[in-house]
């Protein structure tokens, strides 16, 4: 619990149950990018945990959200995803909930908007290109990437939250990945170029993320290279995996 409120986790997601048997107001979200589609049936709605409601000014309740409803949140303990809290409702978006066989009749992930294009995503894009990887595959890591350090890439992107020296660099890169880059350029993440960011990327594709290079290269869509990319280089967890899929389509198109 020491670690309850430095690794935060934003969400989106949509309301699955509203019947609190505590009368707490409590609702059940299922959230994208970290639970399964309901479809699916690997994660049921009762399996889900409770989300408490953030009260407005005076303690006047926003209002218990209907089923169907999109709501905005966070995760107090983070990727650990078990101590949801919601702030509010999202207007004019909702969903039918399907049954187990169905799925939600108007939520599609390649729909999502991204941030598009910047002078450093072009050149990154270019460069990923001319090392062999096709446009739908550089664009699923420039949308990454973008939502790593922004739409522009900042080689400078720094978090300190999450322990040791915090998270670096255009990928944020954490902990052993940090001093590798350290001891291949002979200066810190935060001091490199664009170029040299991009280059141990390359690098640890040839190397320690060989896994995420070759599922990567069998991408046929920016989606695919996007959640190739978020799983097994960046390790995100999922959280923002529809933003970097939204970014991916955004850069290709």
């Amino acid at each position: 619990m020491n670690e309850l409120f430095n690794n935060v986790n934003y969400f989106v997601g949509i309301v699955e149950d509203n019947m609190d048997p505590t009368n707490a107001g409590r609702i059940r979200v299922r959230v994208f990018g970290i639970h399964p589609p309901y479809e699916t049936g690997e994660v049921l709605t009762p399996d889900l945990p409770w989300a408490f409601l953030v009260n407005g000014t005076g303690g006047k309740m926003f209002g218990i959200p209907d089923e169907g409803d999109w709501v905005f949140g966070l995760f107090l303990d983070g990727r650990d995803g078990q101590h949801p809290i919601v702030f509010g409702v999202i207007n004019g978006v909702k969903a039918t909930l399907p049954q187990i066989g169905g799925s939600y009749d108007n939520f599609d992930p390649n729909n999502i908007v991204g941030v598009g294009s910047s002078a450093n995503a072009e050149y990154a894009y270019n460069y990923f290109i001319s090392k062999g990887l096709s446009p739908e595959q550089a664009a699923g890591i420039i949308g990454n990437l973008q939502a790593e350090s922004g739409k522009n890439l900042n080689p400078s992107a720094y978090n300190p939250a999450g322990g040791g020296d915090g998270a670096k660099g255009i990928a944020q890169w954490r902990g052993d990945r940090q001093t590798r880059f350290q001891n291949r350029y002979g200066k810190d993440l935060l001091n490199a170029t664009l170029n040299e960011q991009l280059d141990y990327i390359m690098y640890e594709f040839n190397t320690t993320e060989a896994e995420s290079y070759n599922a990567i290269k069998k991408a046929n869509s920016p989606a695919e290279s996007a959640r190739a990319f978020d799983s097994l280089f960046e390790r995100s967890g999922g959280g923002s995996l529809n933003t970097r899929i939204g970014n991916a389509n955004a850069m290709f198109s």
